[in-house]
């Protein structure tokens, strides 16, 4: 259904209306961290712009691992600005908790409410346009678009967003998403499913290791975002 969808209504949007729709997503993350961040005489919004120097002048070397090495370089500065925290007594090593996890928790009579509804309806349409735009923009940056900004891989990636959405929800997960940060991955030579599969496996190894991540604030990887 979603690949059908999107063939349908794919080759009827200009292509300058689908590269709105990707700027608008990057826009509105932006806008997000903005509000966030408050003024420029926040920390935040100083190692956010610290961090976006850094990775620039890196992507424009062409160096390798620039996104990365400017999120490790940030969060190193950040600790004597007071924005990358190290707690007390911190072990970069810890086994994830596994007692409330939620699985096939599900509410089927609060589904049922008419109320919902009104929510599935409309998430379904931000879902659709907001996943459509973020793989229209990856893919161009893939090289993966033909002359007209068409891609028949589209509908097999929106499928397997909607699949993602679908199946993870009685895990008490979050639902699978494409998400614009995978331009980052893109932008590093990344092209096919093996970056995927790939970066979920050091997903799964890097699940002793969540105490490490936990210390990088959201100013440090802000830059990858905006780059």
């Amino acid at each position: 259904m979603a690949e059908l969808t999107v063939v349908k209504i794919g080759p009827v949007i200009p292509p300058t209306l689908q590269a709105l729709e990707t700027d608008g997503v990057a826009t509105l993350q932006s806008f997000e961290w903005n509000t966030l961040m408050g003024s420029f005489h926040n920390p935040n919004a100083l190692l956010t712009l610290i961090g976006l120097a850094i990775t620039a002048i890196l992507m424009a070397n062409r160096v390798k691992g620039s996104l990365l090495i400017g999120i490790l370089a940030s969060t190193l500065i950040g600790i004597p600005m007071g924005v990358t925290v190290i707690p007390e007594q911190f072990s970069p090593f810890a086994l994830p908790d596994f007692e409330n996890l939620h699985v096939f928790e599900l509410d089927i009579m609060g589904a049922i409410n008419l109320g919902i509804w009104t929510v599935v309806f409309t998430f379904t349409f931000v879902e659709l346009f907001d996943t459509f735009g973020t793989l229209v923009g990856t893919a161009d940056k893939a090289g993966l678009l033909d002359k007209n900004g068409q891609s028949p891989k589209i509908g097999k990636a929106m499928m397997v967003d909607a699949m993602g959405g679908f199946l993870w929800c009685p895990y008490g997960n979050q639902h699978h998403h494409c998400y614009v940060e995978s331009a980052a991955g893109i932008g590093e030579g990344g092209r096919t499913g093996l970056t995927a599969v790939t970066t979920g496996l050091m997903f799964l190894l890097a699940l002793g290791l969540a105490p490490l991540a936990l210390l990088i604030p959201g100013a440090a990887t802000s830059p990858a975002l905006l780059s």
